[in-house]
């Protein structure tokens, strides 16, 4: 796992946050991509980064299913 920001490791913030996602496809990106208004034009131009996008997505939402999976459990 990579380090989180907060130099931890595993935290929720580094795999399922907005944040993630948008520094995900600045790194997937080659070239230009610069800030999310870049992002946001090309996804709405139907850009190949929409693939990106939903991809980014599903990993996401994979994340988050196992972080409210352990809500409510007792250790």
């Amino acid at each position: 796992m990579e380090p989180c920001a907060c130099g931890n490791r595993g935290c929720w913030e580094k795999y399922a946050s907005e944040t993630s996602v948008l520094l995900n496809i600045l790194a997937a990106e080659p070239g230009d991509a610069s800030d999310v208004e870049w992002i946001s034009r090309r996804i709405a131009e139907g850009d190949d980064l929409q693939r990106i996008h939903n991809q980014l997505y599903s990993q996401i939402s994979h994340y988050r299913e196992i972080s409210l999976s352990g809500i409510g459990r007792k250790s």
